[in-house]
């Protein structure tokens, strides 16, 4: 078996080969076509992230600092829905309340978000599931944690263990499933998430 290490993502390449020995060379064999299969890093961060961000953004967009009340659903652009609804979970003397945020993920599909591929019958990811955060009042500090299934172009399963800090997403893990193999990512916000 060859396995060609210098290809590019998304790019299909055709081989041929042909033996050569002391008694001399073979014709040509016919074409054979293959591409180079996703780490699960390069699903997570090329694949799935900008998927969900897409999604996630349009709340943000709507509701920039989200407060108790706020809820909408928002239409995925070929299908599904995502639910997002923020209220009082509970209260404490010295933390002040603690709102929680819901985002339900019903199979909301926003099509081919690689900028790469331009094919339309691309299915893009298919996103199932439900994020919760956790935010207290006074310190601007909690959690956020759920699981996200995926199918549609890929299939794979993120479930969210990640830390809040003054209302921004600071760090914590994400443990991502990708054809059988089972990755824990260190998360990195890089613009405020």
């Amino acid at each position: 078996m060859f396995y060609d290490t210098t290809v590019d993502l998304d790019t299909v390449y055709c081989y041929r080969v042909k033996a050569v020995n002391g008694f001399g060379e073979s014709e040509f064999s016919d074409y054979d076509q293959g591409n180079r299969e996703l780490t699960v890093e390069e699903f997570y961060y090329y694949r799935f992230r900008p998927a969900s961000k897409y999604a996630k953004n349009r709340i943000y967009e709507r509701f920039p600092d989200p407060y108790v009340g706020d809820e909408a659903t928002f239409y995925g652009d070929v299908s599904g829905s995502m639910d997002f609804n923020v209220y009082i979970y509970t209260w404490s003397l010295l933390y002040g309340f603690l709102g929680r945020t819901n985002i339900h993920y019903n199979s909301i599909n926003d099509g081919d978000l690689d900028p790469t591929t331009t094919d339309p019958d691309e299915t893009g990811l298919i996103l199932t599931g439900l994020i919760k955060g956790n935010v207290w009042e006074k310190s601007g500090n909690g959690s956020q944690s759920g699981t996200l299934e995926i199918t549609g172009a890929y299939e794979a399963t993120c479930v969210y263990d990640l830390t809040i800090e003054d209302k921004i997403t600071t760090g914590g893990t994400i443990t991502v499933t990708y054809n059988d193999k089972t990755e824990i990512i260190d998360y990195v916000n890089t613009d405020d998430e």
